[in-house]
C-alpha cells in the first residue's frame, strides 16, 4: 500500500503517539489549521462543525463521540468532517475534567429542581450496581455544558477561522499577482518594444 510505513507500529507507540504527538502538538495544531483553512464551504459551517466535535466531549457516550458530532453538525448545518477532527479535543487530557464538570453541573441541575439521580455510588464497583445515579446526572450536565460553552465557542470559532481564512485568501491573492508579475518580466520582448528601447 502506497505511503505504507516500512516497520508497523506497535500498540504501544500507537498510544504514545495518541497522547503525545511525535511532531509535538505545535506542529500538530498548525498542520489541522492549514487542513481546516483549506476546506470547502463557509465560515459558519467549519465553526459549527468545530463546535459541535467539541461539545460533545462532554457527553459520556465514549464509543460514539464521532456519530454524535456528526449528527449534530448534519443539523446546524455544519461541516461533518471538521466536527469528527474536533473530537480529538476530547482525549485521555482533557476527558477528566470535562466529565466531571459535566457530573457536577448535572447534580446541581437536578438538586435545584427537586431531583436528586440517586445517592452517587461510594466505590467504582457500585457503579455496575447503580448505573443511573451516576449517568443520568452526567448526561443531564453534559447537555447543558453543551449550551453554555457551545455558544460562546461557536462565536469565538466563527471569527478565528473567518480571519484565518481572510488571510489566506489574501497571501494567495498575493503569490498569484508575484507569479503573474515574474511571468510577465520573463516573456521575451517584442520587436517593437526592443525598438523602443534602443531608441
Amino acid at each position: 500500500m502506497l505511503f505504507r510505513r516500512r516497520k508497523p507500529l506497535d500498540i504501544r507507540d500507537r498510544v504514545l503517539g495518541w497522547l503525545w504527538p511525535k511532531t509535538g502538538f505545535r506542529r500538530a495544531f498548525s498542520y489541522l489549521k492549514q487542513r481546516l483553512i483549506r476546506l470547502p464551504g463557509s465560515d459558519y459551517s467549519l465553526a459549527i462543525g468545530f463546535t459541535c466535535g467539541v461539545v460533545v466531549s462532554f457527553t459520556p457516550f465514549v464509543g460514539f463521540h464521532f456519530l454524535l458530532a456528526g449528527l449534530l453538525a448534519w443539523l446546524l448545518r455544519g461541516n461533518v468532517l471538521v466536527s469528527a477532527v474536533a473530537t480529538l479535543v476530547g482525549n485521555p487530557w482533557t476527558f477528566p475534567l470535562f466529565w466531571l464538570a459535566s457530573l457536577r453541573t448535572g447534580r446541581r441541575i437536578l438538586y435545584h429542581f427537586g431531583l436528586t439521580g440517586g445517592k452517587p455510588p461510594a466505590e467504582v464497583q457500585e457503579i455496575w450496581l447503580q448505573p443511573l445515579a451516576l449517568m443520568v446526572p452526567w448526561a443531564v450536565g453534559s447537555i447543558a455544558l453543551m449550551v453554555l460553552v457551545g455558544v460562546p465557542l461557536f462565536g469565538l470559532s466563527y471569527v478565528i477561522v473567518s480571519a484565518w481564512r481572510r488571510a489566506w485568501r489574501q497571501r494567495q491573492s498575493l503569490r498569484q499577482s508575484q507569479r503573474r508579475a515574474a511571468a510577465r518580466q520573463a516573456e521575451p520582448k517584442t520587436t517593437d518594444e526592443e525598438g523602443l528601447d534602443n531608441g
